[in-house]
């Protein structure tokens, strides 16, 4: 097992200023929210141990087990995390993984969600494509994995049965989500116990033109200010097939 126990007592640090000091520059993308909580815990005397091989003991709670799994303890109380994520709202993200299970746990609690239909990519044409729109009552679809997070295979404003047909014959995997597309503005809630604490507001990618360059030449100079932005360095914007859709 390897781990990497890091500390400070009653009289200041203890020789892990500098290691933390020094992982700042390396947090990017998901592991700067890990460090970010290692370092709140740190800075009020807990201890932190970073667990970085697959043979450690927590490593089966952890389907993406990698080295943003950590621990914090207060010498009595052991809380395990995987970056921002504790060991409950571990297993609650991956269940709503599946999309599939996700729509049915929703429908089950009678929570509002975009209506939903289930098809398989093998099975599909301009038949099955007519009878999701009737079935869903939207005019614009969105068409994704049945499994997956990151927004990685998503298609957004399927406008019609080709459209449907070709968005869902392009996912990798056979079983395919159709959703009505729902607008609006979206937030993300961060719930400790039963009490929100944090809210984040996520925007989608965009650029703003000034009447002379391409679409792509803004996303490269975008891209360019993401690599300064912790979060945002390996989140640039990518000019694929789902994003070149959505340009008029």
């Amino acid at each position: 097992m390897t781990s990497k126990r890091i500390s400070r007592d009653s009289g200041g640090f203890v020789g892990s200023y500098d290691l933390f000091r020094w992982h700042a520059y390396a947090a990017r993308g998901g592991v700067l929210c890990a460090y970010l909580v290692a370092l709140a815990g740190f800075q009020r005397g807990l201890n932190i141990v970073f667990h970085t091989e697959t043979k450690d003991r927590v490593s089966g709670k952890y389907e993406d087990f990698g080295g943003s799994v950590f621990s914090v303890s207060d010498g009595m109380d052991t809380v395990y995390f995987n970056r921002t994520r504790g060991e409950g709202s571990h297993k609650e993200s991956l269940r709503s993984i599946s999309k599939q299970r996700l729509s049915e746990t929703l429908a089950l609690l009678s929570v509002p969600h975009p209506k939903t239909c289930i098809l398989e990519k093998s099975s599909i044409d301009s038949r099955v494509a007519e009878l999701t729109y009737s079935e869903i009552g939207s005019s614009r679809l969105v068409v994704k994995p049945v499994g997956g997070s990151g927004g990685k295979g998503v298609c957004l404003g399927v406008a019609s049965t080709a459209a449907l047909v070709a968005a869902v014959r392009a996912q990798r995997t056979d079983k395919v989500v159709v959703q009505q597309e729902v607008r609006g503005t979206e937030y993300r809630v961060y719930v400790v116990g039963k009490e929100a604490v944090a809210v984040t507001l996520r925007e989608p990618s965009n650029v703003v033109g000034d009447g002379r360059a391409t679409i792509a030449e803004l996303v490269r100079r975008k891209n360019v200010e993401r690599k300064t932005n912790p979060h945002l360095a390996s989140r640039r914007i990518k000019l694929e097939d789902e994003a070149l859709a959505l340009i008029d």
